[in-house]
């Protein structure tokens, strides 16, 4: 879980008409004109159902065919905590001048639960539950999931698996959506 870093934000419901769409479109609009690899890196884990909307997003990615956009964190190999100073490490060495992406959970209002919302700028993992962890990405996207407040872990761990789908097939489909976009230019 994040807290984000803002200047320029746009935020989308995934019940929206057209959402996909629209946020491939923001997306596209964020992006610099000349960028040499995108990178999207999806932090959470697989052991609470709240906090597996970024490796599950980069799972259903995976399955896609893309083309523009590298991949960091599934189901199988989760960015989280422990391991997201090597992932970093490890993603600039391996590519140069990458343009970040970074995706994760958040709980927020209950207006808010099922919104996707779009930043300008990184975003600190943890730092709702006072992590002390490096801040990460040009642009950051979290998928508020449930409503903050009273007892955040257990409210994680309690957060509805449907919910977590629906977001995370709508936020992959707009990535598809952009690299298709993408491989036109």
């Amino acid at each position: 879980m994040s807290k984000l870093i803002e200047d320029w934000t746009s935020s989308f419901h995934c019940n929206e008409k057209l959402v996909s769409w629209k946020m491939a479109n923001t997306l596209e609009e964020m992006l610099p004109t000349q960028v040499h690899e995108i990178i999207l890196l999806f932090i959470g884990t697989d052991r609470s159902t709240g906090d597996s909307f970024g490796p599950l997003t980069g799972t259903i990615l995976s399955s896609k065919p893309i083309n523009h956009l590298n991949v960091y964190g599934t189901l199988k190999d989760p960015i989280h905590a422990r391991n997201l100073d090597s992932y970093i490490e490890y993603i600039n060495t391996e590519h140069a001048n990458p343009f970040i992406i970074a995706i994760d959970a958040a709980l927020g209002k209950s207006d808010q639960v099922k919104t996707v919302k779009i930043s300008d700028g990184g975003l600190e993992p943890g730092a709702a539950f006072n992590k002390q962890l490096p801040c990460i990405g040009d642009i950051n996207i979290k998928g508020f999931v449930n409503t903050g407040g009273f007892l955040q872990l257990a409210v994680l761990q309690s957060t509805r698996l449907y919910d977590i789908m629906e977001m995370a097939e709508t936020l992959a489909q707009s990535f598809t959506l952009l690299d298709l976009r993408l491989s036109k230019k």
